[in-house]
């Protein structure tokens, strides 16, 4: 019989990012990531793929290095310490090739000597061991980054000939992503005093005449990403006029200050299917002189949109990509495909072709869930289910069944391998997950939930539980829910509208849209567009939306789990619902995660990792019946 998955077995996995293709077309470079429970870190190295043999080497051996760019076709290796971040060059010695400022981040190569990269520049000059700090701006932090009061995300360009580094924007302007083109730079950025929005600005740096312009002033658009293609500047984004902050951009063409649509598009920029198996970057757009390309979500899966200013198409079908590259007459992409963890591909010619086995040997001795799906209605609109088996699934036997719930809402559930979807598996329980009405990847009016938080959305969980329970043997005496984000909202939500959970999981979740509007980062935009309301326009939305409204009525044994320094949802929303829930006798626990941010669960520290989900298996295993 196949092993168990153990909470541990995520250190086995092996997380592929920074792909790159040389100049010659014939090898690949990535990085290669894993995490170490003992070190409490993740180890990464540099590989290169001979595209021809498929023969794999590893060029770094430093547990600690990563893939910058391609430099005449010598791979650039990038590592840091509490001084700098050094570049090297890898031959058959490592050579130094620049050292950047402490903190640089999303660094590229233009090929003509000039490398970029983005940078934090505080305008307080904030020093360790200050007594007090000013806060006069909103957003005044950032999850996983802290107090972000007068501090930018900057654009500098180094020269490798004589070392120096220039600042390119403005100490107000916060610079979100750039792309390098032949004689340009575009940069999609914010400028801002007293209050950051929703829109953006696009700004067009000339490095030959040390020329920075403006091309699409801020307040009219957000924008997802810019490139020129040919003369034409180009970009991706919406007025949010229909759907506010969460609607999917099209791809428009700027003529002077005037923006023209050219293609319509209906499905998201960036792929944001879950996943908590991958670590690191690399490219989800890039831009050749006759196209923009982009990671999107289609259904469940992932795709590659190529937005031409005469055509447009999609490549559907290609699991869960995290990253991609171009490659004369295709691509290659990091893709976990279903139920599988990550490889490198090449999509060419139709054909779709596996270049790498780093993680296959894990699969000969582990089980692996098998994964079924099945459709169901709500409201006359189709809705796809999943589920995974437990170990050790019998026809003839009842088991222990477990709701998860994604975070968003515009988030999604793929088929790809979940740690800890496939741990609570092997622990013996039924997983299902479904992408409600909300979720990203089915276009603008399905991932719609304006004004329905814990209303449209709670029906469909239910139905979808009901579902389940009809159509597998899931004991109905033990069934039990979790959720993170969004899915920590509705967690909450639900233990104060059904008691047909015997236990619940919240992790980093929402009880009170007041608190959640006024002390988050994305609170007073983002939020107060989803419900659509504020605190001193319409309070009783707000009450009536919270969950903490029904803590007296929760019956539910409920853990909360959630990060220290978690910004996106704060520590205060579990700290509230698990008072109310002591207050009104409910069985009730708060784990808190210190010195972690919201994303914490799924790619923090991995001493993190595994005592929360150690933590929730013992908490379902405490109300088993």
């Amino acid at each position: 019989m196949m092993k168990k998955i153990t909470n541990d077995d995520f250190e086995n996995y092996k997380s592929i990012s920074d792909l790159m293709v040389s100049n010659s077309q014939e090898t690949l470079a990535f990085t290669l990531n894993h995490a170490c429970i003992e070190d409490n870190k993740y180890h990464s190295d540099v590989y290169l793929l001979d595209l021809e043999s498929k023969a794999l080497t590893q060029v770094t051996d430093t547990n600690k290095t990563s893939m910058a760019f391609w430099y005449k076709d010598m791979p650039v290796v990038m590592e840091s310490d509490d001084k700098s971040v050094y570049l090297c060059l890898v031959g058959e010695d490592k050579e130094l090739l620049a050292e950047l400022p402490k903190g640089a981040s999303s660094i590229t190569y233009d090929g003509n000597g000039l490398i970029y990269y983005l940078n934090i520049f505080d305008t307080n000059q904030s020093k360790d061991g200050d007594v007090y700090r000013v806060i006069d701006e909103i957003p005044f932090w950032l999850d996983g980054f802290g107090y972000s009061n007068k501090k930018r995300k900057r654009l500098y360009v180094h020269s490798i000939k004589d070392g120096s580094n220039k600042a390119i924007t403005d100490p107000l302007t916060e610079v979100y992503s750039y792309k390098i083109q032949k004689d340009k730079v575009v940069i999609v950025s914010s400028t801002f005093i007293d209050k950051n929005v929703a829109t953006r600005e696009i700004l067009v740096y000339d490095p030959i005449q040390d020329v920075l312009e403006c091309k699409l002033e801020q307040g009219h658009y957000a924008v997802s990403g810019a490139a020129y293609i040919g003369r034409d500047l180009v970009f991706m984004g919406t007025d949010m006029k229909k759907y506010g902050v969460k609607e999917n951009p099209c791809f428009f063409k700027l003529d002077g200050s005037e923006a023209t649509m050219i293609h319509f598009f209906d499905n998201g920029y960036a792929s944001g299917i879950n996943s908590d198996t991958k670590k690191g970057g690399g490219y989800t757009s890039l831009v050749s002189d006759d196209a923009y390309y982009f990671l999107s979500a289609d259904g469940v899966e992932s795709s590659i949109v190529t937005m031409g200013l005469s055509e447009m198409d999609i490549l559907k079908e290609l699991g869960t990509v995290t990253c991609f590259d171009l490659i004369d007459g295709g691509f290659v992409i990091v893709s976990a495909m279903k139920n599988k963890l990550q490889e490198v591909y090449l999509i060419k010619d139709g054909k779709q072709d596996r270049l790498t086995s780093v993680n296959e040997d894990f699969y000969t001795d582990r089980y692996i869930a098998p994964m079924e799906e099945f459709y169901f209605e709500h409201n006359k609109t189709e809705m796809h289910g999943m589920i995974l088996m437990p170990y050790g699934y019998e026809e003839d036997k009842e088991y222990p069944g477990i709701l998860m719930m994604h975070g968003g809402p515009k988030g999604i559930y793929g088929r790809n391998f979940m740690h800890q979807m496939q741990y609570m598996a092997s622990q013996g329980y039924f997983v299902f997950f479904t992408n409600p009405v909300g979720s990203c990847g089915r276009g603008n009016d399905f991932s719609n939930i304006t004004g329905e938080l814990g209303k449209l959305d709670y029906d469909i969980f239910m139905k979808f539980t009901d579902v389940c329970l009809e159509k597998y043997p899931i004991d109905k005496k033990n069934v039990f829910v979790t959720g993170g984000s969004y899915g920590g909202f509705m967690t909450n939500w639900m233990i104060g509208h059904t008691h047909r959970f015997n236990a619940a999981v919240s992790q980093r979740s929402i009880s009170n849209w007041f608190s959640k509007i006024t002390s988050t980062d994305i609170g007073y935009y983002y939020n107060t567009d989803q419900m659509p309301g504020t605190p001193w326009t319409d309070p009783d939305l707000m009450w009536d939306r919270s969950p903490l409204k029904y803590a007296d009525k929760v019956k539910t044994p409920t853990l909360f789990v959630h990060g220290e320094k978690d910004r996106r949802c704060g520590l205060i929303e579990s700290q509230q619902m698990f008072l109310a829930l002591k207050y009104h006798g409910v069985d009730s626990k708060l784990l808190i995660l210190n010195d972690s941010s919201h994303n914490a669960m799924m790619v923090g520290n991995p001493q993190v990792r595994k005592v929360w989900l150690d933590e929730m298996n013992k908490w379902f295993l405490k109300y088993r019946v």
